[in-house]
């Protein structure tokens, strides 16, 4: 908690980042933590450090602060792995995030229009939309001239 947050500043000073990501043994040295508030520690940093990379990782494609934490919240630490191998699953995986989103994302990866991925997931948005207007089935030239 904050109490020990300011005995460990108080001990390392300016250093103290530097301590926690490098030779986070150091903290043994502040009077009243043990192993279990080092291992805690050590576990919050790890985990601040994996949603870091991720907002950042996902950021750099455009994706905002708040659908960022939702796709972390959705993969975990996993989540710069599974967006790389197919930004199409935001638009089934995470509420908010539909196809047109997700086809920016993967645009801005390097993904090619013709992708097949991009093929089925457009094709879901398209029949999704289509539902939305009321209709309950469609032809094959009906969804291609629909989809694109």
């Amino acid at each position: 908690g904050p109490k020990f947050a300011q005995l460990i500043v108080k001990q390392f000073g300016l250093e103290t980042i530097d301590v926690i990501e490098t030779d986070i043994e150091k903290l043994y040295d502040v009077p009243g933590i043990g192993k279990k508030r080092v291992e805690k520690i050590r576990e919050s940093w790890e985990k601040q450090k994996d949603i870091k990379n991720v907002m950042l990782f996902l950021q750099g494609y455009g994706v905002s602060t708040a659908y960022a934490a939702k796709i972390y919240r959705e993969y975990g630490k996993e989540s710069i792995e599974k967006v790389k191998g197919n930004p199409y699953r935001l638009a089934d995986d995470i509420w908010g995030i539909g196809f047109k989103t997700a086809d920016s994302i993967a645009s801005k990866m390097g993904y090619e229009k013709n992708d097949l991925r991009r093929c089925k997931s457009g094709i879901i948005y398209t029949l999704n939309q289509l539902a939305n207007e009321g209709h309950v089935y469609a032809e094959e030239e009906q969804l291609i001239k629909a989809a694109l």
